[in-house]
């Protein structure tokens, strides 16, 4: 395998840049017993900053190579990978290496940039599927991204919403169960989510009597 170096543009060279590194870490040790030349080896600390990195990374990769498959580009799957990627950031902020902290700070201002402009079409694709309803939405966007201001949040997704019912027919055809394994599988990239499941599992139902608070409480 050959070394790859690093584009500016492209994160996940970066990614591949430091993976491959690692992987020919005793080469760049021995070879600076036979090129005078060479006098840039990394010490062990840069070695260990780099394992690190690539650990940080790599679900990352792995979500890249996710949504490039065929079988899963609906919108309803990719909200809660998003919303995980959101939050692996959010812990990234408090880690004791200052270049991942500088990385972390870097990918929230972008990911908050292009979020804004589609968060509220991505929401109504996973409200509209009636596994989770508002309940992926509550536990991710509103907790997980907006914190504080989640009850506003929640009453704007409300409100768009009741809109898209005035316009449309609220049926049986809007909505295509999924396949339980996809989203399943998107959790596994970052390792799990049982708090999900423990909060699904808490979730009390009130009572409601609009059309569409009664789909949501289904």
């Amino acid at each position: 395998m050959k070394l790859v170096i690093d584009c500016p543009t492209r994160w996940n060279s970066t990614y591949f840049m430091l993976s491959v590194a690692l992987m020919y870490k005793d080469v760049f040790v021995r070879a600076k017993h036979y090129e005078l030349q060479y006098k840039c080896l990394p010490d062990e600390s840069d070695w260990q900053l780099a394992t690190i990195m690539v650990e940080h990374l790599k679900p990352f990769y792995k979500l890249t190579e996710f949504f490039s498959g065929t079988k899963y580009p609906t919108a309803n799957i990719v909200f809660p990978m998003i919303c995980k990627v959101r939050e692996t950031m959010n812990g990234w902020l408090n880690s004791r290496y200052n270049v991942i902290q500088v990385m972390a700070r870097g990918m929230i201002a972008k990911f908050d940039k292009y979020w804004s402009d589609i968060s509220g079409v991505m929401v109504v694709a996973v409200v509209l599927d009636p596994r989770y309803k508002m309940l992926l939405v509550d536990y991710f966007h509103f907790s997980k991204i907006y914190g504080s201001s989640a009850s506003s949040q929640r009453e704007i997704v409300h409100e768009l919403l009741k809109d898209l019912i005035k316009e449309y027919e609220l049926g049986s055809n809007l909505v295509e169960r999924l396949d339980d394994n996809s989203l399943d599988h998107s959790f596994d990239i970052f390792g799990g989510d049982e708090e999900f499941e423990l909060y699904k599992s808490q979730a009390v139902s009130n009572i409601n009597k609009s059309e569409l608070e009664r789909y949501l409480e289904e």
